[in-house]
């Protein structure tokens, strides 16, 4: 294992505008909400199976509570866009010089009601995310004091400008209120992760393989769903990645070897600060 991430100089590719397009629509990251439903594990019976556990969306089991708060509190002027706080936003080039990176922290600073939203982020005026043309990020109902971190990357055309013009906001805000009172608190995630390390990168296919240990609390088998958010040294999100795990993890501590694309890996990251959260 090497932990260098000490990036070479690849040869610059152009990338053709059928694979930025694509690239666009599937390197956007799902908004990722931290905590994480687990089933009962008296549900489960001998031999385990792993399809009853696969995860539920938090809040699922309480969406058909909540109402819009244009519905329910018509005469009432919904919270200002920026009880949405972005806490963090940070943006970066991928070590293989071929995407552009981000990440970001956001709560809902709300005292009462639920929040759902997308985000849109820009680069010299060109967006990343457009209102109605890209479903895939959205918060999901996010709490009072909810917090959700998401990243992702993008391909390049061409060189990342020397002195980029980069904006991120709240798109799509919705309000809600629960009825009948306040959300409950969500539960408690059953899966965890470390970095142990990381491979060498393999230049021809472009990839670069982490070795993970997934602790699972649960008496149960699951199958993880989880996101790697890159930081810098100083702890600004500036990248994150989807990782797909098929087969699922016993309880106790698993290691599994995950390859991902080095367009989605921030040069300036430090990847013993990468954080795993689960992901949707």
């Amino acid at each position: 294992m090497n932990p260098s991430l000490e990036p070479e100089a690849p040869e610059r590719r152009r990338v053709p505008d059928w694979a930025f397009a694509v690239g666009l629509a599937v390197s956007i990251l799902a908004l990722v909400y931290v905590p994480l439903w687990a089933p009962d594990p008296a549900n489960f019976v001998e031999p385990q199976t792993v399809g009853e556990a696969d995860p539920v969306r938090p809040g699922d089991d309480a969406a058909g509570e909540y109402v819009a708060l244009a519905e329910v509190r018509p005469e009432e002027e919904p919270p200002a866009v920026a009880a949405v706080a972005i806490e963090a936003f940070g943006y970066d080039v991928s070590v293989d010089d071929m995407a552009f990176t981000w990440g970001a922290s956001i709560r809902n600073t709300h005292g009462e009601y639920t929040a759902n939203f997308g985000l849109q982020v820009t680069v010299e005026g060109v967006e990343l995310y457009e209102n109605g043309e890209y479903e895939a990020l959205d918060s999901g109902m996010t709490p009072p004091g909810g917090e959700v971190r998401v990243g992702g990357a993008f391909f390049m055309e061409d060189d990342f400008p020397s002195d980029p013009v980069v904006d991120i906001k709240v798109v799509r805000l919705e309000w809600f209120a629960l009825d009948g009172g306040m959300p409950p608190e969500p539960q408690v995630s059953r899966q965890s992760a470390r970095l142990d390390g990381v491979d060498e990168r393999d230049e021809a296919s472009r990839r670069m393989q982490l070795s993970v240990t997934i602790t699972n609390t649960a008496a149960h088998a699951i199958r993880p769903s989880l996101s790697a958010i890159f930081h810098r040294a100083d702890g600004t999100p500036v990248g994150g990645v989807n990782l797909f795990l098929i087969e699922p993890v016993p309880p106790g501590d698993s290691t599994r070897e995950l390859e991902i694309w080095m367009k989605d890996v921030p040069t300036g990251a430090d990847l013993s600060l990468t954080e795993f959260v689960p992901t949707w």
